[in-house]
């Protein structure tokens, strides 16, 4: 691949902003490629193509996953094979074999769509291929080899796949996708979820429907040497030791473990040269939009870990609260020096309901990373989806007139509050035995309640519609109801 020279700069350091990141008005890889509402993901795919490591995008059918990659590839020029998984058979790949001239092994001869001359392997649908299939493609994936044969060629392994149909996403059944074997699955460095049509903005949908211009891509900068340019603050910074994110990863582990989210010694490791090729990317992208603010290991650290999870192609309810606890806890444990840090004592409260407790209390004087995982693992502690959302909507209620909430906890609550708070106009079937509790939720607030009475009583109303759409039980609207008002008690007494 042809590489043109990159003129590098430093990045001022500025650690007050270093949280508040900005790409510029456009962008420099998705945009340029023809596709919209990816930003957040730039870092990451770049990432992927410095450091050479498989990628395996997950979302629905045209979400633009394969377009993506094919125009990907030939913007780098490279030597592009393309395979559906649940359609071609081994052949396919490696061509038409024929026994060697002493008899004794097999030799191939290639196709137009065979492996060998491949610098870049696209495999769609990779978890709707036959288990023997998944096989074959495993040391492809993993170390460039086919039937014991290095792929000397070959730079890039690019795969996708359908979302795992799960109760969570009841709105997204694939027939035939099934959980992508754990042991190929923990071979894919990144695994990105792409962003369906409902997730864009207006501005992004209206991209979409404006269409693609033809032609090749007209990158902002030269793909070339932005890829030139990440190489080399990815060579510097895999020279230096970082015993910081040594020991995050370290404390990492355990507390994803205790989640039940455990990873292979191989995916620690592959976090650890994820995270150096992540920053190396956001650095590079706030260069070329001349941004004085230097990425901060921690943003780079949550990023890496939200796009690095095997379990994602494995399990379609994945709990993002718990991977956003894990991170922020491993974080604080691994960052604050316990000898002399302010909030070890909070840390070190073992039951995540006392640490909110204490924390409520002293909210002023709390780092705000410490209180958003304080905040994100009460919240994720129950298994119960109904005990979390109620948790969620009691500390949002609870707090709201007397405490900003850290944007990592605001952001990781967003999704359930949106949910519970947000009108639905779906018609739900209503059992029999359920239609006197049902009914009182449509009654209006009563009107000698006291302020504070009625607006608890309309959370309480779109909480209970929640739990129902959820699992058709009146009985667990009521004590959903209860144990919120229990959590909103104890949370607005601490706090007030």
């Amino acid at each position: 691949m042809p590489r043109a020279t990159a003129r590098l700069q430093e990045l001022p350091r500025n650690p007050k902003n270093s949280n508040k990141l900005n790409y510029g008005k456009g962008t420099f890889l998705t945009k340029p490629l023809g596709v919209y509402g990816w930003e957040k993901l730039e870092a990451i795919l770049l990432a992927a193509i410095v450091s050479k490591t498989p990628l395996l995008l997950i979302g629905p059918h045209g979400c633009a996953k394969s377009y993506l990659l094919e125009r990907l590839a030939v913007a780098l020029n490279l030597e592009y094979r393309f395979y559906n998984a649940s359609l071609i058979n081994y052949d396919d790949l490696v061509g038409i074999p024929i026994p060697s001239e002493d008899k004794k092994s097999l030799e191939y001869i290639a196709t137009p769509t065979s492996i060998w001359e491949a610098e870049v392997v696209f495999v769609d649908e990779i978890n709707r291929s036959k288990p023997e299939l998944q096989n074959k493609i495993f040391p492809i994936i993993h170390e460039k080899r086919v039937q014991g044969i290095n792929l000397d060629k070959l730079h890039f392994r690019w795969a996708a796949m359908n979302p795992v149909s799960s109760e969570e996403k009841e709105d997204e059944v694939y027939l035939g996708a099934q959980q992508l074997d754990k042991a190929l699955a923990d071979r894919f460095g990144f695994i990105v979820e792409i962003p369906a049509w409902k997730d864009l903005s207006r501005k992004d949908k209206m991209a979409v429907l404006a269409g693609v211009p033809d032609g090749e891509p007209l990158f902002p900068h030269p793909i070339e040497e932005m890829i030139d340019l990440c190489q080399n603050r990815l060579n510097r910074l895999q020279n230096q030791e970082n015993a910081l994110i040594k020991n995050y990863l370290l404390i990492l582990g355990d507390k994803l473990a205790h989640a039940g989210i455990r990873l292979s010694t191989r995916r620690i490791t592959m976090l650890y040269a994820n995270i150096l090729a992540v920053r190396a990317a956001m650095e590079t992208l706030q260069i070329l939009c001349s941004s004085p603010i230097e990425p901060s290991w921690f943003d780079v650290a949550r990023r890496t870990l939200i796009n690095s999870i095997p379990q994602r192609a494995e399990d379609a309810a994945l709990d993002s609260f718990q991977l956003d606890a894990a991170h922020m806890q491993a974080w604080a444990l691994a960052e604050n020096n316990f000898e002399n840090s302010k909030d070890q004592d909070l840390l070190l409260i073992s039951c995540p309901m006392e640490r909110l407790l204490t924390a409520m209390r002293r909210a002023k004087s709390t780092s705000q990373k410490t209180l958003s995982a304080t905040i994100i693992d009460f919240i994720c502690d129950s298994t119960s989806i109904l005990e979390q959302g109620a948790r969620t909507l009691a500390f949002y209620v609870a707090t709201q007139q007397h405490l900003t909430a850290p944007i990592e906890a605001l952001d990781a609550m967003s999704d359930i509050l949106s949910k519970i708070l947000t009108p639905s106009s779906e018609i739900i079937a209503v059992k029999n035995k359920d239609r006197d509790e049902i009914n009182e939720l449509n009654k209006p607030v009563r009107p000698d309640c006291s302020k504070e009475g009625r607006m608890l009583n309309i959370y309480e109303k779109n909480l209970e519609q929640w739990v129902y759409k959820k699992n058709h039980s009146a009985t667990e609207c009521v004590n959903t109801r209860i144990y919120f008002r229990k959590m909103y008690r104890k949370i607005y007494k601490a706090i007030a």
